[in-house]
């Protein structure tokens, strides 16, 4: 179900979410899940995405990722392994 609210020159999109994608143990992991599998989802995915992701979240962030893999679809785990392989920015 998706719910349209708009306020001003702004829209809010409320998208039902399976609770599995969001109990994660830290809130940037559901965001990023959220973002990619919501929002962009697997076609838009490219380098300049996971280079984006690799530069807003900080190491302490991409480095608990894997642990949230769980609550992941398969593709998205695959993202979160390659943005805690390498910690430098490319």
């Amino acid at each position: 179900m998706i719910l349209r609210v708009r306020s001003g020159k702004f829209e809010i999109v409320h998208r039902h979410v399976s609770p599995r994608f969001v109990s994660t143990k830290n809130l940037n992991s559901s965001q990023v899940i959220l973002t990619l599998r919501c929002w962009l989802g697997k076609c838009a995915l490219d380098d300049g995405v996971v280079y984006t992701l690799r530069r807003n979240l900080s190491p302490t962030n991409r480095a608990v990722l894997p642990a949230n893999a769980a609550c992941a679809p398969v593709w998205i785990a695959d993202i979160f392994n390659r943005l805690t392989k390498d910690q430098t920015i490319a």
